[in-house]
């Protein structure tokens, strides 16, 4: 996955789920259907597989533009509802 994409303002969003940016990963429940054999094995390769398979999800600081960034570094951006 590429580090780092342009937000449609202009704002430059870092993706490095290593490098303290604020993002959060979007985990499928299929994900956490485990069997006893996988239980057995502990939580490590629960969560290396969690954060493997699991789409990041990043905010523009600048615009508060919500993006979804499967593993092949497809984006899908979304906006904020106006404010009411």
């Amino acid at each position: 996955m590429a580090s780092k994409y342009a937000c449609r303002c202009g704002e430059i969003v870092r993706t490095n789920l290593t490098e303290g940016h604020g993002l959060h990963l979007l985990v499928a429940e299929r994900l956490l259907e485990l069997s006893d054999s996988q239980i057995a094995e502990g939580v490590d390769p629960l969560l290396d597989r969690i954060t493997r398979e699991s789409s990041v999800v990043a905010v523009c600081c600048k615009c508060a533009r919500l993006a979804i960034i499967d593993n092949d570094h497809n984006i899908k951006l979304y906006e904020p509802a106006p404010a009411s």
